[in-house]
């Protein structure tokens, strides 16, 4: 479950960006998310991607984790 919620965030966040990046360059009539709808889906890719961290490539895993090694 965890692994698919990693990747539907990572799907999710980059919709949403791209959404509000690229509003000015769809028309009107084929654009299917509003700015408020393209944060809302991005806030809940990387809600998504925190819940699946674990499961995500090293990089993106990296973002959300902290230091799990440990000193001892």
């Amino acid at each position: 479950m965890k692994l698919i919620l990693g990747w539907l965030g990572i799907c999710f966040a980059v919709l949403g960006v791209l959404s509000i990046g690229l509003q000015d360059q769809i028309p009107p009539e084929d654009n299917l998310l509003d700015v408020p709808e393209s944060i809302l889906l991005t806030i809940v890719g990387v809600f998504c991607m925190y819940v699946g961290r674990e499961y995500l490539p090293a990089g993106i895993g990296y973002l959300f984790g902290g230091d799990d090694g440990g000193d001892g």
